[in-house]
């Protein structure tokens, strides 16, 4: 995959078509060997925006590659082209913390970031799944809608 410079993934609420500030998104890659790539994306801005670098996600799935080595094993430029971003529901953002309260240290993740998952605009919204797939090396803008 040519994964593109950066990802802009704007949450807008559907009625009001206003953006939606504190969501909490996974993102998926599907690797082409072993398992799948899943993170925890930083949560949507004040403008309702998370944008991914291609740095950041080359970091975490160094991380993930050095923890558990016998589970992954493709590169960025390994994974399938399309991309699963998914809107969590109560329950999957509380399994994501202790899972990253779990490995902390290890991954060097900062108290404060786990504590403000907590605080999310999640429950307003349905739990939904999108398929993307980047047509740009340099940056790519979805649009989410939510009811």
């Amino acid at each position: 995959m040519n994964f593109p410079l950066q990802i802009i993934i704007k949450a807008i609420e559907s009625k009001s078509q206003k953006t939606v500030p504190d969501l909490i998104f996974q993102m998926t890659l599907f690797a082409e060997h072993k398992n799948n790539y899943s993170f925890i994306l930083p949560k949507t801005d004040q403008k309702g925006e998370v944008v991914v670098t291609k740095e950041w996600i080359e970091k975490e799935i160094e991380k993930e590659r050095n923890l558990f080595v016998m589970d992954y094993s493709s590169k960025l430029d390994e994974c399938k082209k399309h991309i699963e971003i998914k809107l969590l529901n109560h329950d999957e953002i509380q399994k994501s913390i202790i899972g990253l309260n779990t490995y902390k240290n290890v991954l060097k993740i900062k108290e404060e970031y786990i504590t403000s998952l907590n605080i999310n605009s999640n429950s307003l919204f349905k739990s939904i799944t999108k398929n993307i797939i980047p047509e740009n090396d340099n940056s790519c803008i979805f649009e989410l809608q939510f009811v």
